[in-house]
């Protein structure tokens, strides 16, 4: 039978079946959004249970979120007949938990652990910190849990990071480590990242190492780039004995091969030679060039069309498109070029333009597409094209206008003239722009001019809570040794200073006597501040990211900042930061063919370098604990790895795939993938966009649509998806008005319902009784009496090795109790006694 013809193998195209079938030996399989990854792990796994004759439970399949898992197990399932507890498919800590029940007598907490959760973990390190006596004001809770996580997801104990406490503060975070630990111990408890923790310390044993890779002769990790230390070694570990690994993950942006880096002696050395260790030249900001450690080199394979941007001095450096570099247009230093613009407005749509850098009449100079945003109340321009005359740069714009049927009106009325004139008339303008659809237009015109949603070359500022901007400025802060980088936020409203507290990040006065506020602060670290974005993104879900680089040097009246953007987006007559403290200008940017080999450096504190004389971004982060070297050294760790590529969209549309690649094609705390993804489904149906005032417009238009499809399409089914929880409450409204029923799915976490939290303390406590933070809950839930002085008081009194719950007995039994708190206590002691008794009657 033709292999094409099995039913693992149907409807996959040639790169899908090689993954497939591959059976023997590592691969690495280069994955782009919708190209089917899912589809090829599943039907990975059921063709070594079906044509290869491996049994489920020699299959180990690992992810990082549990609705991942549950979809893979699911597939697999409906692929292949398999008993779900011979299926190994799960989240990395459900795999660890797993191990630990099995094995946690190896470990200090034992089989029978409790698993404490962020809550349970402040709870825990606020008693520590109580107990070294180090204010929550140096040491805030939430900070000393960050640096034990990143000690632990770097597989360090207290005793292996004191290399790490060069500093009082480190040393008494790590005092506070010490003592954090001892106390999981000795309450038989496990953080999250303990889980790792303790299993990659049992795979190092020699016995457990071979029993567990004996046992799972098969292994396969879905973004693979998303690993941090602690579950690379768990994989290495495990993967040692017969390297039949399979990773799933994405590549990174990056220089090729024999782009000169200046080091920080003076010599220039190709890039492929910049080892970790070495020292680079760098910005610290302001024009301040010093030396700066090189922690990670990766190298990969990399095809396809790259980015040429060549400059007024001379120089030329290559890049893949997604690659992030500092420029933008700067007067004073950028020539005068005639441009065809993308304009956005809420609520009215998308235009196109053109204006020039330098405007004519002005009182202050401003560049004049930056002009017109702020003439028409904009919300983001990108730079389209560039020409040297006007009149080349309004022929282009009819082209483009006729080809994507984009409009060229203003958004805003123009002032004097003729008032008959349609650029005059309110109504006619607004007429238009609800007859066309722009977005779809807007969107095909950006993918194929390598422009991205996310990086626009302008977004004006605001201080309105209709806008909110957040701003990111790499070395934004040059003050003493190290650079730091800043963010900031400025706003009128209440709510913002409100939602920003619960995120511990306290505003002050936009300046003295304002009614306006103002956040700013600044991290050594750039990767926290982009967790710290990423939070207040969550916040914030209409929140506008800008980010720039500080790298220039100071001048007088102007900014020294140039914004970060993909290479892709680079336009002739922008600004660089050269190598040697000045700018640079752009000449010219084509596309042409990349090298096979690319690179790229993790420089420490700055994250930039200088790359055949310019000053450029460094893409790799340490991200949520993640190590972006697993998948970049993964051909390095496995040599004779096989690697394939999936680029086909399986599940969208061209119009959908258009759209989604403007969104995601420069994230940069995801990895691109090589190439453009391509698929066989036709244009399809346009998207539909709408922009309302508010959210219970938005709500009630989106009952309105589901009411139109219902009276043509009865029986389907249809869901409504948004973004954060609190959304939900306006949409429920709007169909309770209407009486139309629905499932609501997600919500409020279960777990975190305060009295399921109530509960779970209750059955934590029979399971476990040396967990001191249950017990806490437990006897203050219902509340009887018992204070935080007579909590102290049953902690002191419990035994060598002994449970709180001894602890409150001998309290009990010494008549120190009085009143409601000695008559609940026994009500208490007395439930959890006859519990007791019930659980292990039951086994």
């Amino acid at each position: 039978m033709d292999s094409t013809c099995h039913p693992l193998l149907r409807n996959l195209n040639g790169p899908q079946r090689e993954a497939v079938q591959h059976v023997n030996g590592p691969l690495l399989i280069l994955a782009g959004a919708g190209s089917g990854k899912t589809t090829v792990i599943t039907r990975r796994i059921a063709w070594l249970i079906e044509e290869e004759g491996v049994h489920p439970s020699s299959i180990l399949a690992m992810t990082f979120t549990n609705k991942a898992a549950g979809e893979m197990r699911d597939r697999v399932q409906q692929l292949v007949s398999v008993p779900t507890e011979q299926l190994w498919v799960s989240t990395f800590h459900s795999f660890c938990t797993r191990i630990l029940r099995r094995e946690g007598d190896r470990t200090p907490v034992g089989r029978d652990f409790t698993i404490f959760d962020p809550s349970d973990q402040k709870a825990l390190v606020r008693q520590v910190l109580g107990e070294l006596k180090l204010p929550e004001k140096q040491f805030h809770p939430k900070k000393i849990l960050e640096v034990i996580g990143d000690w632990k997801n770097r597989c360090l104990l207290p005793a292996e990071a004191r290399e790490e406490a060069l500093d009082a503060w480190t040393r008494k975070a790590l005092d506070a480590y010490d003592l954090y630990q001892m106390a999981l111990k000795n309450q038989r408890a496990c953080d999250f990242d303990d889980l790792l923790l303790h299993t990659e310390r049992l795979f190092r044993e020699p016995g457990i190492q071979s029993l567990y890779a004996e046992r799972f002769k098969y292994l396969l990790v879905d973004e693979y780039q998303d690993t941090n230390r602690a579950q690379y070694l768990m994989v290495q570990h495990l993967a040692k004995q017969h390297h039949n690994l399979c990773v799933v993950g994405d590549e990174d942006q990056c220089l090729p091969r024999g782009t000169r880096i200046q080091m920080a002696d003076g010599a220039e050395r190709p890039i492929e030679a910049v080892k970790a260790g070495d020292q680079v030249l760098s910005c610290h900001g302001s024009g301040d060039f010093r030396a700066a450690d090189v922690l990670r080199a990766g190298q990969r394979e990399r095809s396809g069309l790259g980015v040429r941007i060549r400059t007024a001095a001379g120089r030329e450096l290559l890049s893949t498109p997604e690659h992030l570099h500092f420029a933008g247009y700067r007067l004073g230093v950028s020539p005068q070029l005639h441009f065809v613009y993308l304009m956005h407005k809420r609520e009215i749509g998308w235009r196109l333009g053109t204006s020039q850098i330098y405007t004519r009449g002005q009182a202050k100079a401003i560049v004049g597409f930056r002009q017109r945003c702020l003439q028409e109340h904009a919300d983001a321009i990108w730079v389209v094209e560039t020409f040297p005359s006007e009149a080349e740069a309004r022929t282009a714009e009819a082209i483009l206008s006729l080809n994507f049927q984009l409009p060229t009106l203003p958004f805003v009325p123009r002032k004097g003239g003729s008032t008959r004139g349609m650029v005059h008339d309110a109504e006619a303008i607004r007429r238009v722009f609800a007859a066309v659809d722009t977005e779809t237009g807007a969107l095909r015109l950006m993918a194929q001019n390598g422009l991205h949603l996310e990086h626009p070359h302008h977004q004006p500022q605001s201080r309105d809570a209709c806008r909110r901007n957040l701003w990111v400025s790499l070395c934004g802060d040059h003050r003493g040794a190290s650079p730091m980088h800043r963010i900031s936020m400025v706003g009128n409203d209440t709510e913002g200073p409100r939602v920003l507290g619960k995120l511990d990040l306290s505003v002050r006065p936009a300046r003295a006597g304002s009614l306006s506020w103002r956040l700013e602060t600044c991290r050594k670290n750039f990767s926290e501040i982009l967790k710290l974005v990423s939070k207040i993104q969550e916040a914030f879900p209409e929140l506008k990211v800008i980010r720039s680089a500080r790298l220039g040097p100071s001048s007088e009246g102007g900014t020294n900042s140039l914004p970060f953007l993909p290479a892709a987006s680079v336009r002739p007559g922008m600004a660089l930061f050269d190598g040697v403290g000045g700018y640079d200008t752009v000449v010219k940017v084509d596309a042409i063919p990349l090298p096979s080999a690319v690179f790229d450096l993790d420089v420490a504190g700055t994250h930039n370098f200088i790359a055949n004389g310019i000053l450029t971004h460094n893409s790799i982060y340490g991200w949520r604990g993640a190590d972006i070297r697993n998948i970049l050294d993964f051909q390095r760790d496995f040599p004779e790895a096989v690697r394939i590529e999936l680029m086909q969209n399986y599940r969208s549309t061209e119009k959908i795939l258009d759209a989604a690649s403007s969104v995601i094609a420069n994230n940069t705390q995801r990895l691109e993938g090589k190439g453009r993804l391509t698929t066989q489904l036709g244009e399809g149906e346009r998207l539909t966009f709408k922009l309302l005032d508010e959210g219970r417009l938005e709500a009630e238009w989106v009952v309105d649509r589901i009411r139109e499809e219902r009276a043509r399409f009865p029986n389907a089914k249809m869901a409504v998806l948004y973004r954060a929880n609190w959304q939900s409450r306006q949409l429920e409204e709007a169909l309770r008005a209407v009486n139309m029923p629905y499932k609501l799915v997600g919500g409020v976490k279960f777990y975190e319902r305060q009295e399921v939290k109530d509960l779970l303390a209750y059955l934590r406590l029979l399971s476990n009784p040396y967990d001191v933070v249950s017990f806490r809950r437990a006897i203050s839930s219902p509340s009887r009496g018992v204070g935080p002085t007579t909590l102290a008081r049953i902690e002191a009194a419990i035994p060598e090795g002994g449970t709180p719950l001894e602890g409150a007995w001998a309290l009990l039994k010494s008549g120190e109790l009085k009143g409601r708190a000695q008559r609940e206590m026994g009500k208490f002691l007395e439930l959890f006694r006859r519990g007791a008794g019930e659980v292990g009657a039951t086994g």
